[in-house]
């Protein structure tokens, strides 16, 4: 596993030329996660996949972990300062030009698009389409906190800067976890029905806010108390695990 900008252009090269190259774009977001995780949590996260992943198959292909892109699409979340995010069709124009630059300076046979925010999916896969239909190389787009169980607290839907995303990050980036800032009273006017039918339902989309009372006014949809390392660690190992199907599509 190399990271793209640690490698020289003659090192690219030489590697390049083996012909196994398969490229890892992390894709996160800049948005508020609640009072008690950083504004990067989704961009670290993917990051924290990509390179996991790249380690754990590193003999299956020569990974190159490309630069991360650090802005999502997450209108749902700008009601909260600190929140910078992009146009849909920017981020869609972004990541095609990427993953169309690098897979041809890298050689690439393949690229993975590692997702670490949830609102970017639909872009994400409109831009995996496009890339599969402009060019020779195979590619896919992973969201890795679907690829592991999510550990939510009963009763309350795990949608964002709750238990799991909250146990990943202790598991990863302890440093900027900051549970004693959360408050279980920032929880008192959630709607779990509202969010099950709105926002996790995905037989409706629905233009929610992360700042409607009847989704949470903390900006966390879910409830990080109980979050563990030890439990951030056993997500990490279930994506890796089930990431091994991603590496068989590419065999």
């Amino acid at each position: 596993m190399s990271k793209l900008e640690d490698l020289s252009t003659n090192e690219v090269e030489q590697i390049a030329h083996r012909g196994r190259v398969i490229l890892l774009l992390p894709v996160g977001s800049t948005e508020q996660h609640g009072p008690h995780l950083p504004l990067a949590t989704d961009t670290i996260l993917a990051e924290t996949y990509a390179d996991r992943f790249a380690t754990a198959y590193r003999q299956d292909f020569d990974w190159f972990v490309l630069p991360s892109i650090a802005y999502g699409y997450c209108p749902e979340h700008s009601g909260f300062s600190g929140t910078v995010g992009v146009a849909g069709t920017d981020l869609l124009q972004t990541v095609v030009a990427v993953c169309q630059s690098a897979s041809a300076s890298c050689a690439a046979t393949g690229v993975v698009i590692v997702n670490g925010h949830g609102g970017n999916r639909p872009i994400l896969e409109i831009a995996c389409r496009t890339l599969a239909d402009q060019n020779d190389v195979r590619t896919l787009v992973v969201h890795p906190s679907a690829l592991a169980a999510v550990t939510g607290q009963p009763g309350i839907p795990e949608v964002h800067g709750g238990r799991s995303e909250t146990s990943v990050m202790l598991a990863t980036r302890p440093d900027l976890v900051y549970l004693d800032r959360w408050g279980k009273d920032d929880q008192l006017d959630i709607d779990a029905e509202f969010i099950r039918k709105f926002v996790t339902n995905r037989g409706i989309d629905a233009p929610w806010l992360t700042h409607d009372p009847r989704v949470g006014r903390s900006g966390v949809i879910g409830d990080p108390t109980g979050a563990d390392a030890d439990i951030g660690r056993s997500i990490l190992t279930a994506a890796v695990n089930s990431f091994r199907a991603v590496v068989d599509w590419f065999s």
